[in-house]
């Protein structure tokens, strides 16, 4: 039997993310302490469900585990931050995803490592189409899998919305993009993607796709530190970061994601949502982890000592 309606369904790579805070990045052949250390799970879009339900949302997603340790803490850590697992596949005799990463307290920056390969692509005999709840936003990201169009097309069908968060640049993602409502992607996405022809600025490149596909109500280009700009139907839209002391930026564009998406679903102006977002993407990056991720009240206090109001 089909779920109930949620607010945000979403389809994806999961991981169990393994993360080491160090005090810088270690040279060939040299050995450091770890600061501290935490496992947690990882992937674009779980992680930015867990932010949605977070901040109230009633969130849902599918995807491949192995019948792992990893597994069972993916499963269980997803269903103790309030996502619905119903729909979480689990493919015996096959090892989960995961991923290393490292902070560096020194630079404030991070190095990941991912590994997904035991697992087969997304397809519909493992993934049951006639259960997937209806939902407001589909929410996927760019991972390679034969079956995503047919999905997106049957839950445009249901009306509704749909959201990528692109990841690293892959080809066959640019197949997606025009099915999209929503376009958030990293800086770099485009740079590789557009090479030479690529303009100089966020907000330039922001136009620039949005132009490419004028079906999106939203382009969103992230670049970290940098901030975001975006594109909404021929009006560009900046956003600068929030200056905080970094810990972990693992996870932190995710989380800026579902905080964005999660804000425009509760009626928010697109400017009240990038801001919105940058303030719980500024929170994850000062912790370790998103073990703690900030509620709404959190969000709005922080935004608050700064002088700034929705």
């Amino acid at each position: 039997m089909k779920q109930n309606r949620v607010d945000v369904f979403g389809i994806g790579c999961v991981v169990l993310d393994q993360l080491a805070l160090l005090t810088h990045f270690p040279h060939p052949d040299e050995k450091l302490e770890m600061v501290d250390h935490l496992e947690q799970v990882g992937g674009p879009v779980p992680t930015a469900l867990r932010q949605m339900a977070r901040l109230g949302l009633t969130t849902a997603f599918s995807g491949l585990i192995g019948d792992d340790r990893s597994g069972s803490i993916i499963r269980d850590g997803l269903k103790a931050s309030g996502v619905d697992v119903e729909l979480l596949q689990t493919l015996p005799g096959c090892c989960s995803g995961f991923a290393l990463a490292w902070s560096s307290l020194e630079r404030g920056e991070r190095a990941v490592a991912a590994h997904n390969r035991s697992l087969p692509a997304l397809a519909s005999d493992v993934l049951p189409e006639n259960r997937f709840p209806d939902c407001r936003l589909f929410h996927i990201d760019g991972q390679e899998h034969r079956t995503i169009a047919d999905i997106v097309l049957k839950m445009k069908d249901r009306e509704s919305q749909i959201s990528i968060d692109t990841g690293s640049f892959r080809e066959s993602t640019l197949d997606l993009l025009p099915l999209m409502d929503y376009i958030i992607m990293p800086g770099l996405f485009p740079q590789i993607w557009l090479g030479n022809s690529c303009p100089d600025t966020l907000e330039e490149t922001s136009s620039l796709v949005a132009d490419r596909y004028p079906q999106a109500e939203l382009v969103v280009l992230t670049d970290g530190a940098s901030g975001s700009a975006a594109c909404a139907r021929g009006r560009i839209i900046r956003q600068q970061a929030f200056s905080v002391t970094t810990v972990d930026t693992t996870g932190a564009g995710d989380i800026h994601c579902g905080a964005l998406l999660a804000r425009i679903l509760c009626g928010d102006s697109f400017e009240e949502a990038l801001r919105y977002a940058a303030a719980c993407a500024a929170i994850k990056a000062s912790r370790l982890g998103n073990g703690r991720l900030a509620e709404d009240t959190e969000v709005r206090a922080f935004l608050s000592d700064r002088a700034i109001s929705l």
